[in-house]
């Protein structure tokens, strides 16, 4: 199939091809970058803007040097690269990992501008087209299936439910708590009282459960308050691998 619409393929270019092609690939990598920028990410318009121009010029190498040269070695170089520069917009904060889908979004531009600079102008223009449908389309989709409880998942997650109120009122806060637990469904696997100092009690709560329980934990926390006599209550995440112990060490956030 030919593409001799205005450029095509990696035969001799002319000052005028080598210019639109450039021209092209920086308006394309421009229209990747806008959403990019618009959602305040680390590579944003300027950056997918030069690596589809940097991409481009990368391919037409070749022919500028009137040499047999392995345009697809040269292709193969530059994925390399952009794997290097996508690890630059990927950070890990204790358990979570951000900047996956801009390093992805920089290499499907680099393919962009590979498309571009072998002269392929229609077939850049419908990446472009399906990268922004990826970003920007597929973005409510995936909020509404985050949304969905993970109840159903095999993922285990211990937390601890902490109340703090004084000596005489131990047996009634004991007692809410545990039908607070058992009314939103959540397992108890411990309950014990710890002494701490002025006279105050702390009921502590252990729970396993399949998937995450935040919410309701918050309406548990929220039952506790009501309670006169309680002067504090809180849950919290407990760790449950040797990775999130590290992590959770590294941040300080361990007792």
């Amino acid at each position: 199939m030919n593409h001799v619409v205005l450029l095509h393929g990696l035969g001799p270019v002319s000052p005028l091809d080598f210019s639109l092609r450039v021209f092209f690939a920086l308006i394309l990598g421009g229209l990747i970058g806008v959403e990019r920028q618009w959602r305040q990410r680390n590579a944003g318009l300027r950056t997918n803007a030069l690596v589809a121009v940097g991409t481009s010029l990368f391919i037409m190498i070749t022919p500028l040097i009137g040499r047999d040269g392995n345009v697809f070695q040269i292709v193969s170089y530059v994925v390399s690269g952009i794997g290097f520069l996508a690890g630059g917009v990927i950070f890990k904060e204790r358990l979570s990992v951000s900047g996956l889908n801009t390093a992805a979004t920089l290499w499907c531009t680099a393919a962009v501008g590979a498309l571009v600079g072998f002269g392929f102008l229609i077939e850049a223009t419908i990446g472009v087209c399906a990268i922004m449908t990826a970003n920007v389309a597929l973005r409510p989709i995936a909020r509404i299936i985050n949304a969905h409880p993970m109840e159903d998942l095999e993922v285990l997650a211990s937390y601890e439910v902490h109340a703090l109120c004084h000596p005489n009122l131990e047996e009634a806060i004991r007692s809410v708590l545990t039908d607070a637990l058992h009314v939103n469904k959540l397992p108890m696997t411990a309950l014990y009282t710890e002494n701490v100092a002025d006279q105050r009690m702390e009921i502590v709560a252990d729970i396993t459960v399949t998937g995450r329980a935040e919410s309701r934990l918050e309406r548990v926390v929220s039952r506790l308050a009501k309670e006169s006599g309680i002067i504090g209550t809180s849950f919290r995440l407990v760790p449950t691998s040797a990775d999130e112990q590290a992590a959770l060490a590294e941040s300080g956030a361990t007792d």
